[in-house]
């Protein structure tokens, strides 16, 4: 079986009570530790130039100890029951997150739960009205993935709904779901063009300062970018890039049911 059917073959096994396997993605020159080959002893799959690991099938009793353990060996779960070493470069990690999404882009719908990104995004629109002191008329949806939010009330209160996503599968889904989306790098994105800038569940995958430096350069001045960290996940790391860049923000950060919601407030140039 290839990688890429083992990963969407996922959401059904999420759907077996008493039966929930992690998967470990790691670049494809990386040893996983022998303490993890009890969990995962099957040979790993190739996804381009990282490779996946799916742990033998266990039981609630053993979960626990699993996650425990990948904890111990400093892995993070980044998306559902996928996993990620978290002692890698920025570019490494943007790696395994783009071959990730690109195995399972074709049925990422059926492994989350929408309503619950719904949600999520009318929070994120919501909080940016009431910060902002205005409605925001031009929107782009950062990491927009199979264009969910087209689900939303969102596009009819908008002139301008864009979707930026890494991932070229992620895009032409979305796409096919009426989203107008541009695809691969931050620096596609038209500059001083929107007036805010949503990131729902995308945060935590974690951005480079340049990639913060870039995406606050696409909003206009006086407008946001605002997304939630779920779990909290890079959230300290966001911060601190943030205070980096006070010539070109200020930031907030509010409590939510998904996690904190960063909002970096752009400022107007020569500010």
């Amino acid at each position: 079986m290839s990688s890429t059917s083992v990963l969407q073959n996922e959401s059904r096994m999420l759907q077996v009570s008493n039966f929930c396997p992690r998967f470990l993605i790691l670049p494809s020159e990386m040893v996983l530790p022998k303490s993890l080959l009890h969990y995962f002893p099957a040979p790993a799959e190739r996804l381009g130039a990282a490779s996946i690991y799916r742990s033998k099938e266990s039981f609630d009793r053993e979960n626990e100890q699993i996650e425990s353990d990948l904890h111990g060996q400093e892995y993070v779960r980044i998306f559902e029951n996928f996993w990620l070493p978290s002692r890698t470069s920025d570019d490494t990690r943007k790696m395994l997150v783009r071959s990730l999404f690109s195995a399972i882009s074709s049925n990422y719908d059926s492994i989350v739960t929408p309503e619950h990104n719904f949600h999520c995004y009318e929070h994120l629109y919501a909080l940016a009205k009431e910060l902002l002191h205005r409605t925001p008329d031009r929107v782009l949806d950062f990491g927009c993935g199979t264009g969910l939010i087209t689900q939303t009330k969102i596009g009819s209160q908008v002139s301008v709904l864009k979707g930026f996503d890494f991932c070229p599968k992620m895009a032409a889904l979305a796409r096919g779901k009426g989203l107008d989306v541009i695809e691969g790098s931050i620096q596609a994105i038209e500059k001083e063009a929107y007036d805010l800038v949503l990131a729902s569940y995308v945060f935590h995958y974690g951005l480079t300062h340049d990639d913060w430096t870039m995406l606050l350069s696409c909003v206009t001045a006086h407008g946001a970018v605002l997304g939630n960290f779920h779990k909290g996940i890079g959230l300290e790391y966001a911060i601190a890039t943030l205070a980096c860049l006070k010539e070109h923000c200020t930031y907030q950060v509010t409590e939510s049911d998904f996690g904190p919601v960063l909002v970096a407030f752009v400022a107007p140039q020569g500010h």
